[in-house]
């Protein structure tokens, strides 16, 4: 079984599956535009939400797991102390050295995962190298991602912007386009999914890996394989 996040993320891609099969039943056989730009537009709205959505739920899903198989806070990455470090030092309770004690710190790096990922509304490269860097340690996360996608995760993104901004004024979004950002975030996800894997066990001394590096692309497909 893959990881927690990508299986939910197979289940927000059902939404991005409906949107593209209801426009191949709504579209006519003949050629020229169809007019169903809303349903192209509606699904690079919904995916973009997943590829957020997924990248949300790996930081917490990675933060937990390390929290439950490491002691001391001199385990983690030198990054990720400084982050729980300064949080401390900058908050201004009186109270925050106490809660940091003991295994107060997991606690604390907990929520400043959370809260991170709740002030995500743009899940470009940039914002989720910053992000991973601070919580997890992770030099350069798109270094993770598959060739070089990063650009075309950004560009896809850029896109989304322009459609929650714009609406109907928004570029046209064709079917194939369409099609070609579903495979590219399923497979960016896919390839991200399995190096984070590798970097929990290598990092922190897991004996084995946090989960199976299974990946069904559909939620269909991981139903009939349970």
């Amino acid at each position: 079984m893959p990881s927690e996040s990508y299986i939910n993320f197979l289940y927000l891609q059902k939404d991005v599956t409906d949107l593209t099969s209801t426009h191949f039943l709504l579209s006519p056989k003949t050629p020229g535009r169809r007019r169903l730009g809303f349903l192209t537009r509606s699904a690079i709205v919904v995916l973009c939400a997943s590829w957020e959505r997924y990248n949300e739920d790996l930081l917490a899903e990675c933060v937990n797991i390390v929290c439950r198989h490491v002691a001391g806070a001199n385990e983690l990455p030198i990054e990720v102390q400084k982050t729980v470090s300064n949080a401390v030092k900058s908050d201004s309770n009186q109270l925050s050295p106490i809660r940091a004690t003991g295994e107060g710190w997991k606690t604390i790096w907990e929520e400043l995962a959370i809260s991170e990922t709740e002030n995500l509304n743009t899940p470009k490269s940039e914002q989720l190298n910053a992000m991973f860097s601070k919580y997890l340690g992770i030099t350069c996360y798109s270094y993770l991602w598959p060739g070089n996608s990063h650009a075309d995760m950004d560009a896809f993104v850029t896109v989304r912007g322009e459609i929650a901004h714009r609406g109907s004024h928004a570029q046209y979004v064709r079917l194939k386009d369409l099609q070609k950002s579903i495979d590219l975030v399923i497979s960016t996800a896919i390839e991200i999914d399995g190096k984070i894997a590798e970097y929990l066990r290598t990092q922190f001394g897991l004996k084995k890996m946090p989960w199976e590096l299974t990946y069904p692309r559909t939620l269909e497909s991981y139903l009939e394989g349970i």
